[in-house]
């Protein structure tokens, strides 16, 4: 089953990215603490400026979440 997430406001500032990031996080962390298999978590930041790439680094990825 696929399930989508949106995070959208207008204004800039309000902490879109951040949310979004966090939330991926703590999905990868539940499925991969449930031995959930062939789990995936997909980021896709679509900020024109200051997207998620920046608070994430290879060192504290999982490997179940891809950001694009």
């Amino acid at each position: 089953m696929t399930r989508v997430f949106v995070f959208t406001d207008h204004k800039g500032g309000v902490g879109k990215s951040t949310s979004a990031t966090n939330i991926a996080f703590g999905i990868t962390g539940i499925l991969h603490r449930a031995n959930a298999s062939n789990c995936r978590v997909l980021l896709i930041d679509t900020a024109l400026c200051d997207s998620c790439r920046p608070l994430l680094s290879t060192a504290t990825a999982p490997t179940s979440l891809h950001v694009q």
